[in-house]
């Protein structure tokens, strides 16, 4: 269920080979596209939502500029997720390249319509496709959670940002789409530190349910993939707090991941699809060295800087 609503989420967007190396190219362009293709209830939804909403020519190329700039970002993230791994074949990639095939066709289908309701084709006409780490958080897909045992459910996202005291930390913002005023109804902090072993928590999500349908596991299991702090998730006292990425099995056999916030003795979590933590495994370790990196040159000195010109 989860999966498919997330497949709503990322629909929204269109696909340019901008800056795409030869290399890159030809993988996408190899992408199985019977994939894409039994998505396509979800993109003709996506589609029609989409039309529903623009009531002009303006709105419609500013559309197509928004979706531009997504797709720009998700191939920037391939590229990283590639390059820094010894397969290119991993399933944070296989996740991306399926979404960009999937992003391909909803472009195709909304250019058509545009095109016959206007009378005149419309094209992305962005100038500035620099994905910087703010502008990816921008860009990137909000994922779809809920809260089990009940009803509710929401979107988070992951936004970049620099504390008053200097260091780069990550916020996953829970946003309650039903609210009226404060939509915000959770945020954690994770630390630069702690982003690489936030992630390989997110990625054992993925290895876990391997195992798992492997092995026919047809009964309730909870087992915590990482904690940060490394060590605190068992320690429930006043005044101490702690984040757990936990993999999930359930008596159909399904998988989840869940990210849960420790408070002391009080404790709140957060249900996600196994492909929701593949798409947020390729995004984080981008934000990891973009983000980084762009930090690292805002506080570099200017005789810092001036010694890279050997």
């Amino acid at each position: 269920m989860w999966s498919k609503n997330l497949n709503l989420f990322v629909s929204l967007v269109t696909v340019v080979a901008c800056g795409l190396s030869a290399t890159a190219r030809a993988d996408i362009d190899q992408i199985d596209r019977s994939v894409a293709q039994s998505k396509s209830i979800s993109i003709s939804v996506q589609v029609e939502r989409t039309l529903g909403a623009v009531k002009s020519k303006a709105e419609a190329q500013d559309s197509v500029d928004a979706l531009e700039s997504q797709i720009t970002m998700f191939i920037a993230i391939w590229n990283t997720i590639v390059a820094s791994e010894s397969s290119r074949e991993s399933a944070a990639s296989k996740a991306l390249r399926v979404e960009i095939d999937r992003l391909r066709i909803v472009k195709e289908k909304l250019q058509e319509s545009f095109a016959s309701r206007y009378s005149t084709s419309i094209r992305p006409n962005n100038k500035n496709l620099r994905t910087t780490a703010f502008r990816a958080a921008e860009t990137f897909p909000k994922i779809p959670y809920y809260v089990p045992g009940t009803n509710e459910s929401g979107e988070f996202l992951v936004i970049p940002r620099v504390t008053d005291s200097g260091a780069l930390v990550y916020d996953l913002r829970f946003l309650d789409l039903t609210a009226e005023f404060e939509n915000t109804r959770e945020s954690i902090t994770i630390s630069h530190h702690d982003l690489v072993p936030f992630v390989k928590g997110l990625r054992k999500i993925n290895e876990w349910t391997t195992v798992a349908h492997q092995e026919n596991i047809n009964r309730r299991i909870a087992k915590t993939a990482v904690c940060i702090p490394a060590g605190q998730c068992d320690t429930r006292r006043e005044g101490v707090s702690s984040t757990e990425v936990i993999f999930q099995v359930y008596e159909d056999t399904t998988t989840s991941g869940r990210i849960q916030r420790n408070k002391g003795m009080y404790s709140v979590g957060y249900n996600v699809s196994v492909d929701s933590t593949l798409l947020l495994v390729a995004y984080m370790t981008y934000m990891g060295k973009i983000g980084w990196k762009e930090f690292n040159v805002a506080t570099m000195t200017d005789d810092e800087i001036d010694s890279l010109f050997k």
